[in-house]
Order: C-alpha cells, then sequence, then structure tokens
C-alpha cells in the first residue's frame, strides 16, 4: 500500500494532473470535452497538412527515440488487443498495454496507481497532459503496443509518401 501512496504523491508539482474518466462534475465533464475537442482539432489538423515535401524517412535512430519515448509524436491507434486487464491481472508501473479512448485503443504505459482501484495511465508517445486514470475494464494487455504503434506510424509516412509522389 505504501507503493500505491507513494507513486500518486510523487508527482511532480508542475505536471498536469490527470482526469479521471468517472468525474461527473460539471468541471470535469468541461475539462473532458474540451479534452476531446482539442483532440478532434488535433486529428483534423493532422488529416488537413497536405504538403508538397514528404516527410523526413524514419531512420533506425528516430524509432528508437520514438521506442523509448524521447520524441512525442502523437502516434494513432492500434488494433485492440485480446488480452483483458481484471482485478487479478497484476501491473507493474512502466508496463506496456493499450487504454481504450472512446472506441479506438492506443499504446499506453502505467504510470501508477490509485486507492479507488484506478489505473494512472499516460499514452504512448502523448505528453503527460492527455495522463488518465482509468478503470481496468478499459485496459488490455499487449506488450508489444509500442512497437506497433511505431510501426503504424512509420507505415503511414511511408504511405504518405507515396501519397505525394503519385
Amino acid at each position: 500500500m505504501a507503493a500505491v501512496s507513494q507513486a500518486t504523491n510523487n508527482r511532480n508539482a508542475s505536471a498536469p494532473v490527470a482526469v479521471k474518466r468517472s468525474d461527473a462534475t460539471a468541471p470535469g465533464k468541461i475539462a473532458r470535452d474540451e479534452k476531446r475537442a482539442a483532440f478532434e482539432k488535433q486529428l483534423a489538423d493532422a488529416r488537413n497538412a497536405r504538403t508538397a515535401e514528404p516527410p523526413p524517412a524514419l531512420t533506425a535512430e528516430r524509432r528508437q527515440a520514438l521506442m523509448d519515448g524521447r520524441e512525442l509524436f502523437n502516434p494513432g491507434p492500434i488494433e485492440e488487443s485480446t488480452l483483458p486487464v481484471t482485478a487479478q491481472t497484476a501491473l507493474r508501473s512502466g508496463q506496456a498495454l493499450q487504454v481504450k479512448y472512446f472506441d479506438t485503443w492506443y499504446a499506453a504505459e502505467v504510470v501508477g496507481f490509485e486507492s479507488d482501484g484506478g489505473i494512472h495511465i499516460r499514452y504512448f508517445g502523448w505528453g503527460p497532459s492527455w495522463d488518465e486514470i482509468v478503470p481496468r475494464e478499459d485496459l488490455r494487455l499487449d506488450p508489444q503496443a509500442r512497437e506497433r504503434a511505431v510501426g503504424k506510424f512509420a507505415a503511414s509516412r511511408g504511405k504518405r509518401v507515396k501519397e505525394l509522389i503519385l
């Protein structure tokens, strides 16, 4: 239990605070609506960003930087894993998994544990402002989630280069 409290209390005071999905208060709903609007705007901006210059190739060094989390790249959704996280599933800090965000699945990692059973997660490749505290039923085990997110990102870059050339 001390590890749970320590993980929760060791957060940097300047770091954004994770929002609980079950927060039914008006400010909580407004915050989630604003976050969803920002997310949708970011996706729309990415779809509309069509330039004549292809993006740089994904080098081995860049791929490693993405895998290590040294670069934020806002990867898209990945295919859902079939391994649910149950109440009996042992989780550890830093563990790779998937998290459901609305109706899609994203690579994530465990950041900490809450006293009410919620799991504090960080979306892989996204900044800490996207951290959330989620229930176990919104999680799936996927030790390869990071690799699949980077692979899908690299494939989409290759597809985009081909679209620009054609």
